[in-house]
């Protein structure tokens, strides 16, 4: 039986000591990014699958610059009337006064 036993914890340090010696996933993959093989090979990977989704949102991508150009003319349009409306506004103001002046004048004599 103690055979055994010095044979489990032989096998047990042997694992705390692999364990230590072992580096965190984190690290693994950062080595294994650093690569440049390996980064050669994500891009040449990801690079028919960035053209596809590129080929599959163009089009909504372009409704969306559309969308945001036929916005922003409107936006423009709206401030040029209203712009005109508050010009119409004081003018007609201006005439209300005249024309009560005018009343008034009338009115005196």
């Amino acid at each position: 039986m103690q055979v055994h036993y010095t044979r489990i914890r032989k096998r047990v340090n042997a694992n705390y000591v692999c364990i230590q010696q072992m580096k965190s996933v984190r690290e693994t993959l950062e080595a294994y990014l650093q690569n440049a093989s390996t980064q050669n090979e994500i891009k040449a990977f990801l690079k028919p699958i960035g053209g596809w989704i590129f080929n599959e949102l163009y089009f909504y991508l372009l409704i969306v610059c559309v969308y945001c150009v036929l916005l922003f003319v409107f936006s423009l349009a709206c401030l040029v009337f209203i712009l005109n409306l508050s010009r119409q506004i004081k003018n007609i103001d201006g005439l209300l006064q005249k024309v009560n002046i005018l009343n008034n004048a009338e009115e005196l004599l």
